[in-house]
C-alpha cells in the first residue's frame, strides 16, 4: 500500500510540536501560544473519534478536551508569568 507523500512530513513534524509544547509548558515560556496550540490539536485529535450521544461516556470525558481545557485555562492565566521563565524573558526584552 502506497503512503501518501505528505504523511512523512506530518509524521516528522508532529512529534517535534509535541517536543516544543512540552518545553514550553515546562519551562513556562510562551505559555499562551503553546495552550493555544496544544487545545487546537488536541480538538484534531478528538475530532476523528468522537461519537455524538450522550450514552455513557459522553464527549465531554474525553481525555482530549479535558487537556484542550487545562492548555486553554493555563494560556488564558498566563500562567508562565507566575512560575515560569516568561518573566525572566520580558525583562531581558525591556532592557533592549
Amino acid at each position: 500500500m502506497m503512503q501518501p507523500p505528505l504523511l512523512n512530513i506530518i509524521d516528522t513534524i508532529v512529534p517535534l510540536v509535541h517536543l516544543v509544547l512540552a518545553l514550553s509548558f515546562i519551562l513556562g515560556i510562551f505559555v499562551s501560544l503553546a495552550g493555544a496550540v496544544g487545545a487546537t490539536l488536541m480538538m484534531l485529535y478528538f475530532l476523528p473519534v468522537v461519537q455524538f450521544s450522550w450514552s455513557p461516556p459522553p464527549a465531554i470525558t474525553n481525555e482530549h478536551i479535558v487537556y484542550a481545557l487545562i492548555m486553554l485555562y493555563l494560556a488564558s492565566v498566563d500562567a508562565g508569568r507566575v512560575w515560569g521563565l516568561q518573566t525572566v524573558i520580558d525583562k531581558l526584552r525591556s532592557r533592549r
